[in-house]
Protein backbone atom coordinates (compact mmCIF):
# COMPACT_ATOMS: atom_id res chain seq x y z
CA UNK A 1 0.00 0.00 0.00
CA UNK A 2 3.03 2.26 -0.08
CA UNK A 3 3.12 2.70 3.68
CA UNK A 4 6.38 2.80 5.60
CA UNK A 5 6.37 1.86 9.26
CA UNK A 6 8.75 3.75 11.52
CA UNK A 7 9.24 2.39 15.02
CA UNK A 8 11.12 3.89 17.92
CA UNK A 9 11.62 1.46 20.81
CA UNK A 10 11.88 2.56 24.43
CA UNK A 11 12.71 0.74 27.64
CA UNK A 12 11.65 3.25 30.27
CA UNK A 13 9.52 6.35 30.70
CA UNK A 14 12.65 8.49 30.78
CA UNK A 15 13.22 7.64 27.10
CA UNK A 16 9.78 8.71 25.84
CA UNK A 17 10.57 12.35 25.04
CA UNK A 18 13.78 11.50 23.20
CA UNK A 19 11.99 8.76 21.28
CA UNK A 20 9.19 11.13 20.27
CA UNK A 21 11.73 13.70 19.07
CA UNK A 22 13.57 10.99 17.15
CA UNK A 23 10.31 9.98 15.51
CA UNK A 24 9.47 13.57 14.56
CA UNK A 25 12.93 13.98 12.99
CA UNK A 26 12.02 11.20 10.55
CA UNK A 27 9.09 13.28 9.20
CA UNK A 28 6.22 10.79 9.48
CA UNK A 29 2.88 11.68 7.90
CA UNK A 30 1.05 10.53 11.04
CA UNK A 31 1.91 9.03 14.41
CA UNK A 32 -0.10 6.14 15.79
CA UNK A 33 0.30 5.70 19.53
CA UNK A 34 -0.19 1.99 20.19
CA UNK A 35 -1.68 0.78 23.46
CA UNK A 36 1.12 0.26 25.95
CA UNK A 37 1.27 0.95 29.68
CA UNK A 38 4.60 2.74 29.43
CA UNK A 39 3.71 5.10 26.61
CA UNK A 40 0.06 5.53 27.61
CA UNK A 41 1.23 7.01 30.90
CA UNK A 42 3.46 9.39 28.92
CA UNK A 43 0.85 10.35 26.31
CA UNK A 44 0.82 14.05 27.25
CA UNK A 45 4.55 14.34 26.60
CA UNK A 46 4.31 12.46 23.33
CA UNK A 47 1.39 14.61 22.23
CA UNK A 48 3.26 17.84 23.04
CA UNK A 49 6.21 16.89 20.84
CA UNK A 50 4.12 15.48 18.00
CA UNK A 51 1.74 18.47 18.11
CA UNK A 52 4.62 20.97 17.96
CA UNK A 53 5.57 19.38 14.62
CA UNK A 54 1.91 19.58 13.48
CA UNK A 55 1.80 15.85 12.80
CA UNK A 56 -1.60 14.15 13.19
CA UNK A 57 -1.67 11.83 16.20
CA UNK A 58 -3.87 8.73 16.21
CA UNK A 59 -4.61 6.71 19.34
CA UNK A 60 -6.16 3.44 20.41
CA UNK A 61 -7.45 4.30 23.91
CA UNK A 62 -10.68 6.32 24.08
CA UNK A 63 -9.43 8.98 26.51
CA UNK A 64 -6.60 9.89 24.12
CA UNK A 65 -9.11 11.86 22.00
CA UNK A 66 -9.67 14.29 24.84
CA UNK A 67 -5.92 14.33 25.44
CA UNK A 68 -5.21 15.52 21.90
CA UNK A 69 -5.30 12.60 19.48
CA UNK A 70 -6.96 13.51 16.18
CA UNK A 71 -8.49 10.06 15.61
CA UNK A 72 -9.01 7.22 18.08
CA UNK A 73 -10.21 3.68 17.45
CA UNK A 74 -10.73 1.91 20.76
CA UNK A 75 -12.49 -1.08 22.18
CA UNK A 76 -15.43 -0.03 24.31
CA UNK A 77 -14.37 -0.88 27.86
CA UNK A 78 -17.92 -0.85 29.24
CA UNK A 79 -18.91 -3.38 26.59
CA UNK A 80 -15.78 -5.35 27.44
CA UNK A 81 -17.11 -5.75 30.97
CA UNK A 82 -20.53 -6.82 29.69
CA UNK A 83 -18.91 -9.33 27.34
CA UNK A 84 -16.78 -10.72 30.19
CA UNK A 85 -19.85 -11.18 32.37
CA UNK A 86 -21.58 -13.01 29.53
CA UNK A 87 -18.60 -15.34 29.27
CA UNK A 88 -18.61 -15.88 33.04
CA UNK A 89 -22.32 -16.76 32.95
CA UNK A 90 -21.50 -19.58 30.53
CA UNK A 91 -19.02 -20.98 33.05
CA UNK A 92 -21.54 -20.46 35.86
CA UNK A 93 -24.01 -22.56 33.85
CA UNK A 94 -21.48 -25.40 33.72
CA UNK A 95 -19.89 -24.98 30.31
CA UNK A 96 -16.19 -25.87 30.60
CA UNK A 97 -13.98 -22.88 29.73
CA UNK A 98 -12.17 -25.01 27.15
CA UNK A 99 -15.44 -25.23 25.21
CA UNK A 100 -16.08 -21.48 25.20
CA UNK A 101 -14.56 -19.82 22.13
CA UNK A 102 -12.45 -16.70 22.48
CA UNK A 103 -14.37 -13.54 21.62
CA UNK A 104 -13.15 -10.05 20.90
CA UNK A 105 -14.91 -7.10 22.54
CA UNK A 106 -18.16 -6.73 20.63
CA UNK A 107 -18.15 -2.94 20.33
CA UNK A 108 -15.53 -0.51 19.04
CA UNK A 109 -15.55 3.23 19.72
CA UNK A 110 -14.54 5.75 17.06
CA UNK A 111 -13.62 9.25 18.23
CA UNK A 112 -12.44 12.23 16.22
CA UNK A 113 -11.09 15.58 17.27
CA UNK A 114 -11.68 18.18 14.50
CA UNK A 115 -9.79 20.88 16.43
CA UNK A 116 -6.62 18.80 16.37
CA UNK A 117 -7.14 18.11 12.67
CA UNK A 118 -7.44 21.85 12.01
CA UNK A 119 -4.30 22.53 14.07
CA UNK A 120 -2.42 20.09 11.82
CA UNK A 121 -3.80 21.82 8.73
CA UNK A 122 -6.29 19.08 7.92
CA UNK A 123 -10.03 18.90 7.70
CA UNK A 124 -12.06 15.79 8.33
CA UNK A 125 -14.53 14.88 5.59
CA UNK A 126 -18.26 15.07 6.28
CA UNK A 127 -18.44 11.37 5.43
CA UNK A 128 -16.57 10.93 8.72
CA UNK A 129 -17.85 13.82 10.85
CA UNK A 130 -21.47 13.18 9.87
CA UNK A 131 -21.54 9.55 10.98
CA UNK A 132 -23.72 8.83 13.99
CA UNK A 133 -21.40 6.09 15.28
CA UNK A 134 -18.47 8.48 15.68
CA UNK A 135 -18.02 10.66 18.76
CA UNK A 136 -16.75 14.17 18.06
CA UNK A 137 -14.66 15.51 20.89
CA UNK A 138 -12.09 18.17 21.65
CA UNK A 139 -8.92 18.20 23.67
CA UNK A 140 -9.30 19.17 27.30
CA UNK A 141 -5.55 19.67 27.65
CA UNK A 142 -3.55 22.44 25.91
Amino acid sequence: AGLRLITVPINSSSEVSDAAMSLVSQNPDIVCQIVDNLTSASFAGIRKIIRSAKIPLFGFVSDQASKGAMVVVSRNYHQSGVDAVNQAVKIWKGIPPSQIPFEFVSKTDYLINPEEAAYCGMSLPEALTGRTDIVITKATEP
